[in-house]
């Protein structure tokens, strides 16, 4: 049962919270049954603290797993560590034959998990701690960790994660929330410490050590009742033992209410009597306290002799059959208590009456500091009251004592799997780990991410430039000899380490290396590659790997950014080669120029084809404008009067006026030409662009033409260089696609007309191009030019 020892007091707390080292014997000085104990429970305390901040909460060893659910609600067996707690399991078993039986799985998700805790185990239920040399039981006894394995069902759609929200799992982990204080009745302080306290105090001439357990109470309603239900404080049923409830004897047979019992009264002073308190006790109470709270186990004594106890009232008891009786049923001895001390709220108060334990002793209930108050069958306090008429309850002022939560028990919960149901299999949620000495870490160390050519090799499988490297270390230093495993992972392409199909072991260096080569299929290049690297580990979980990803250099892995309307549903460099191949015996989608005519007199510029450049022209020949026609209409111009989209330029010598000579000290000369763009107004309509001169720059020509020096320039010669261009960029039609430009490209060549003809039916793999032509304005001076008004 959990510890029911009578000891001399409970474990002392040294002061500020500090943990103990361990007990130091002194000389002369006495030694007491507690310094035995806590030296035991120091050292297990240090032992239990080391573990769980090693590992954790919850941690099963590899080499030893215990407690790992199968199908079913099997239960393996092994080692399992619960908040530092060692917890075993010696033999497999299922739930239903565990040694505290629990309930098969759910049909639906559950959530199955430990319940541990520590009990004590005295010589009365385990007869091998007992010495027949004493020809007694009073040996010590021994304090062991016993558990529970158990079924939570939860709800939620399959599968459940193990760390599944569930608001009755954080119920039934819940530590019990109400709280007791104890104090001594004031009066009167002792004369002398021989003497009994008068008036107050406790008043009993014995040392000893009173425990307070709650037997059962009104059940709260919500709450799980896999480990037994939740009471709160009103109609709470508590017991009362002044030996720390540790007088307890086996039940061998029963007739009717009386009761053969062994071993049989050793001290008469501590076994039952008639008026005392008598509780049938099951070894799976403390665990599973189930079928304890279901069927009054406390009584009234009638009777007692030797190995016989009499318990009063009527009716069948709590027991088996007689015959099947078996060595699980004890009796244990309690103080009588009115009604076994049914609290009820004190008027006006969240806390109970208070209630006189007898001895100058009283004990209160308290509610909880926070939340719902709430105890469990079994939660117990201890305390011990001495002949100078005190108790040893904390006080924070005299008289005033401190409310406290129960000593005990202790309830430790763990995860252990969730299921889907009896057949299906468990997701373990136990963390497993290694020996430290076993902690082997595997180490990225180069050949992830490579690229092969398939170029390299004309062999099936094509071998990576680098090497894949992996270490193994074992706290930070190389382990040598270690095996590592490669292997393809299923789905992906077969491959090869070494020259050989996977798997492929190879053992680390002196300096914990490993490495080998890997080769891919070239069957598959368009693929991702990969290859995993594991320690070959003992049987159990897997361990932790690494992976190394490779593929193939091909233009459809290599992603592509368009920059061009042409590519722009593209997003790898296969894909734009392949609309790029598609397109590239075609010729851009582009506006053409498909005549240029001289207005005034209908020369034509273009010809076969062919932009007639170099051709000699007269004044009057431009006189009327240029007009430029193109193979589509619905021309899109965004004009401005500024914009230079046509410019038709003049080359004039220079000097030009007679201040420039002397300024360069020239007499009737010229050394350079400068250009002059000639002003003009712009008109679109349909499929043409036509561009007519100023009056301004009409006269200009027409003073060229008349040979008059004073108006046209001082170095009259026989013909003019004059330019004439058209910007592609403002000129365009809108169609689906977008827009589509002049395409005016031309490439020169030697034609039967001028001998510096420009070719516009050879392409140019652009979508726009400016026209860019010269032609020679010759002036005649006296002839009869045509009757064009150029008059403002």
């Amino acid at each position: 049962m959990t510890i029911r020892n009578d000891a001399s007091r409970p474990e002392a707390a040294l002061g500020g919270r500090r943990r103990a080292r361990s007990v130091v014997a002194r000389q002369g000085q006495v030694l007491l049954d507690i310094d035995v104990t806590s030296a035991g429970d120091i050292a297990a305390d240090r032992t239990e603290v080391e573990t769980l901040d090693t590992l954790g909460p919850v941690a099963s060893p590899l080499a030893n797993s215990g407690f790992q659910i199968g199908v079913g609600g099997t239960i393996s067996d092994g080692r399992l560590y619960v908040d530092g707690l060692l917890v075993e399991n010696s033999t497999p078993t299922t739930l239903a034959g565990q040694p505290h039986p629990a309930a098969s799985l759910p049909a639906g998700p559950a959530l199955v998990g430990l319940k541990a805790l520590i009990r004590h185990i005295d010589p009365v239920e385990d007869r091998r701690l007992t010495d027949k040399a004493l020809g007694d039981a009073a040996t010590s006894g021994r304090a062991y960790v016993d558990w529970q394995v158990f079924a939570l069902p939860v709800a939620g759609p399959p599968p459940i994660p193990c760390g599944v929200a569930s608001p009755d799992w954080d119920k039934l982990t819940a530590a019990s929330s109400g709280r007791l204080t104890a104090r001594v009745d004031p009066g009167a302080p002792p004369a002398n410490f021989c003497t009994p306290a008068a008036g107050g105090g406790y008043v009993k001439l014995e040392n000893l050590l009173y425990r307070i357990e709650v037997d059962g109470g009104a059940a709260v309603a919500g709450y799980p009742a896999v480990d037994g239900p939740r009471f709160g404080l009103n109609g709470l049923r508590l017991k009362l033992s002044r030996r720390n409830a540790s007088v307890m004897t086996r039940i061998v047979g029963y007739t009717g209410r009386e009761l053969t019992v062994d071993p049989p009264a050793l001290d008469i002073g501590q076994w039952f009597a008639a008026g005392g308190a008598a509780e049938i006790v099951s070894l799976h109470d403390d665990v599973d306290p189930r079928a304890a709270v279901a069927a009054n186990r406390l009584f009234l004594v009638a009777t007692a002799i030797d190995d016989r106890v009499i318990l009063a009232g009527a009716g069948v008891l709590p027991l088996p059959a007689a015959n099947a009786l078996g060595d699980g049923w004890y009796l244990r001895l309690w103080e009588t208590f009115p009604n076994f001390a049914i609290s009820a709220q004190a008027s006006g108060s969240p806390n109970s009456a208070e209630i006189d334990c007898g001895d100058g002793v009283l004990v209160t209930l308290h509610a909880a500091q926070s939340g719902a108050t709430l105890f469990r069958r079994g939660d117990w306090w201890s305390f011990t009251a001495r002949v100078d008429g005190t108790i040893d309850w904390p006080q924070s002022a005299p008289n005033t004592p401190i409310a406290r939560v129960p000593d005990g028990p202790r309830i430790h919960y763990a995860r252990l799997a969730v299921v889907d149901g009896p057949a299906a299999v468990p997701v373990d949620c136990r963390p497993v780990f290694l020996p430290l000495t076993k902690q082997q870490t595997l180490l990225y160390h180069g050949g992830d991410g490579q690229e092969a050519c398939l170029a390299d090799s004309a062999a099936a499988f094509v071998p990576l430039r680098e090497k894949l490297r992996v270490a193994v270390v074992r706290g930070g230093l190389p382990v040598a000899n270690v095996s590592v495993r490669w292997s393809t992972p299923a789905g992906a392409p077969a491959s090869q380490v070494n020259g050989l199909a996977t798997p492929v072991i190879t053992s680390t260096d002196a300096s914990g290396l490993t490495e080998v080569t890997w080769a891919l299929d070239r069957a598959v290049p368009d693929l991702a590659h990969a290859v995993i690297a594991e320690l070959v580990a003992p049987p159990g979980p897997r361990v932790a790997s690494i992976q190394f990803g490779a593929a193939f250099e091909t233009a459809r892995r290599t992603s592509y950014d368009p920059g061009c309307d042409l590519l722009k549903n593209t997003s790898t460099v296969q894909e734009a080669l392949d609309v790029l191949c598609q397109n590239i015996s075609k010729p851009f989608d582009t506006l053409r120029l498909e005549r240029i005519t001289l207005l005034a007199t209908k020369r034509e510029l273009i010809k076969e084809g062919l932009i007639l450049n170099g051709l000699e022209v007269l004044p009057e020949d431009l006189l009327e404008g240029i007009e430029f026609e193109l193979d589509r209409g619905d021309l899109k111009m965004e004009l401005d009067p500024d914009d230079p989209i046509v410019d038709l330029e003049i080359e004039m010598p220079y000097p030009i006026t007679r201040a420039d000579e002397a300024d360069w000290n020239l007499v009737d000369g010229a050394f350079a030409t400068v250009r002059l763009r000639l002003d003009g107004e712009l008109k679109v309509g349909g499929k043409t662009v036509r561009f007519t001169l100023t009056q301004p720059a009409r006269r200009f020509l027409d003073a060229a033409d008349q040979g008059q020096k004073h108006r046209f320039g001082m170095h009259p010669r026989p013909r003019y260089v004059m330019r004439l261009r058209l910007r592609s960029q403002w000129i365009w039609v809108e169609g689906e696609a977008g827009r589509t430009y002049l395409n005016a490209a031309h490439l020169a060549l030697t034609g039967p007309v001028t001998r510096r003809e420009l070719d516009l039916r050879e392409r140019e793999p652009r979508r726009a191009a400016d026209l860019d032509m010269f032609f020679y304005l010759r002036p005649k001076v006296g002839r009869v030019r045509p009757n064009i008004d150029i008059k403002p």
